[in-house]
């Protein structure tokens, strides 16, 4: 359960996990989310507001990579959005991205597995935390400048403690620790607190 958020303004984003197969219970000020072993894979196409954000497509593909299924991502509002799936291909992703770099396929695969990768971009570094909670050993990402800069001690403020290793120092990565299991609740839960982070952030 998040709470302390605007549910209305997670729609675009809800509706998507409604796809997927999760069970959402929203309140006015809170949203519970319910995930059975693994999600069902959907398409995706980014698209201004009230449409998918753009900002949350790293982050969605994430999930998407451990799902049940193949689907299609768009995403051409900005450039080089898929950067990032060269990090998740390197845990064991099954993702390829069109020559226009503005779509790509995913083939979900049962789970992701732990190894060093890094942050491009801000949202590709929430996409890497996310991957990393849901993986099998452990994860380091490099380049945190990205992560700490949009989220401010977003591995402390995670109910995902005791899942977590923090590495201290700005400069030094952080060690994401994953079970034996693709923890796929987590998931869903990381990417709606990570998206309200960071309109928490933007609004400031």
């Amino acid at each position: 359960t998040v709470t302390n958020i605007e549910a209305k303004h997670l729609s675009s984003i809800t509706s998507k996990l409604r796809e997927c197969g999760c069970i959402i219970n929203e309140q006015y000020d809170s949203i519970e989310v319910i995930a059975g072993s693994r999600l069902n894979a959907v398409g995706l196409t980014t698209a201004p507001h009230p449409g998918f954000p753009t900002d949350m497509q790293p982050q969605f593909t994430t999930l998407l990579s451990v799902c049940e299924g193949s689907c299609g991502v768009n995403d051409g509002i900005w450039e080089d959005r898929f950067r990032y799936v060269k990090q998740l291909k390197k845990m064991g992703a099954d993702i390829e991205v069109a020559q226009n770099n503005k779509s790509a396929l995913v083939k979900g695969v049962p789970t992701l597995n732990g190894t060093l990768v890094k942050a491009d971009d801000l949202r590709a570094g929430a996409a890497m935390i996310i991957a990393g909670l849901g993986a099998q050993g452990e994860t380091v990402i490099e380049k945190i400048s990205h992560i700490d800069r949009g989220y401010e001690d977003v591995v402390e403020k995670r109910r995902f403690q005791k899942r977590v290793h923090v590495v201290t120092g700005n400069t030094r990565p952080h060690n994401i620790l994953g079970e034996n299991v693709v923890l796929l609740i987590g998931l869903v839960i990381s990417i709606i607190v990570l998206y309200h982070i960071c309109i928490y952030v933007l609004n400031q």
